[in-house]
């Protein structure tokens, strides 16, 4: 892959398709070049919009009751896997050798479900496997799993209590809840991952790097801005459909980016922030030919939009630029969710 004239990347067939020669070309950030572009004052919150965002914040923060309610099953789920680790011969199907929370739960920026989405409360466990993650042994798991729940459920709990097969591992559901887990193995035994007898090797690389990602986000997505900026972009992605190509590890790193890199050391105000997302967005930062934003869970240099579709890319900027354009017209209770338009 070479750079074409236009800029961006340029896939070539053969052996060396896997390589990434990147352009840097960066947008238009006056935050990022304070010397350029001295500022007047400095950047402040917008008392309406900081509003309507912490209005729509407390909307999609989980209520007290449901948060305790999957905490507690998620918490009864790794607690078994936890004793599986430790004595490694109570179970033969497979040997595990880590088990991590990951994901949104975890991190305390899970949404509430839009009215029409039945899916329940969503958390996810890693598993790395001692062993080689055969489709047999994952469903041995499964069950061996439901069958050390049960008796730490109550009789109506049990009734509903089930499990699927998924091409990332497996889920127990409960009701309403659902515990999510992703399956992986140990590096060294990657190479002797068989397609048809294992699970797939680039399922268990995409679930090793959400381990990765996960123990990033503990450590640099602590502030509360952060927290919320993730919430707003999540639900923004479930109701404008030009975002739907923005992952969870995307919209963690913008939010990150947007509150913590404009060269100073305290946060950028939540709303001015906001503003910021929208600008970032609609600039072009995940285009084609653009930098972007760096994955820091990668030894080399990889923007993070490199795997998107041209049309998805395309699609998050457009968007992004409609909506800095109602924004700027007023139209922020719309953009947040909090009115529909008539």
């Amino acid at each position: 892959m070479t750079r074409g004239k236009r800029g961006g990347y340029v896939y070539q067939r053969g052996r060396h398709s896997a390589q990434r020669t990147p352009h840097l070309s960066y947008i238009f950030d006056f935050l990022s070049s304070p010397e350029s572009f001295p500022a007047i004052k400095e950047p402040s919150d917008d008392k309406s919009l900081l509003e309507d965002i912490m209005e729509r914040n407390q909307y999609l923060t989980l209520e007290q009751s449901e948060n305790f309610l999957l905490m507690n099953f998620t918490n009864k789920v790794q607690l078994i896997l936890d004793q599986l680790v430790l004595q490694s011969g109570s179970f033969t199907g497979c040997q595990l050798e880590e088990v991590r929370q990951i994901g949104s739960f975890k991190h305390g920026t899970l949404i509430r479900k839009p009215n029409n989405v039945t899916t329940g409360l969503l958390a996810d466990i890693a598993v790395i496997f001692k062993t080689l993650p055969t489709k047999e042994a994952i469903s041995q798991l499964s069950l061996k799993l439901l069958e050390d729940l049960r008796p730490l459920c109550t009789e109506e709990e049990s009734r509903t209590l089930t499990y699927e097969l998924t091409d990332y591992g497996f889920s127990i559901i409960n009701n309403l809840m659902h515990v999510n887990l992703f399956v992986t193995t140990l590096p060294k035994n990657f190479n002797s991952l068989d397609p048809n007898l294992h699970l797939d090797r680039r399922i268990c690389l995409r679930n090793s790097n959400a381990i990765r990602h996960a123990k990033w986000i503990d450590d640099n997505c602590v502030h509360p801005s952060i927290k919320v900026l993730i919430r707003l972009l999540k639900d923004m992605r479930n109701r404008f459909s030009g975002f739907n190509q923005l992952n969870s590890w995307m919209i963690n790193l913008l939010a990150h980016h947007s509150v913590m890199n404009w060269g100073k050391d305290d946060p950028l105000p939540l709303s001015f922030a906001f503003k910021r997302i929208l600008q970032l967005l609609a600039s072009g930062i995940f285009l084609p030919g653009c930098m972007g934003l760096q994955d820091p869970c990668e030894d080399t240099m990889f923007p993070v939009h490199l795997q998107l579709s041209l049309k998805g890319l395309d699609n998050i900027c457009s968007t992004a630029q409609t909506l800095l354009r109602a924004l700027a017209f007023g139209a922020q209770k719309y953009i947040l969710g909090i009115e529909t338009v008539p």
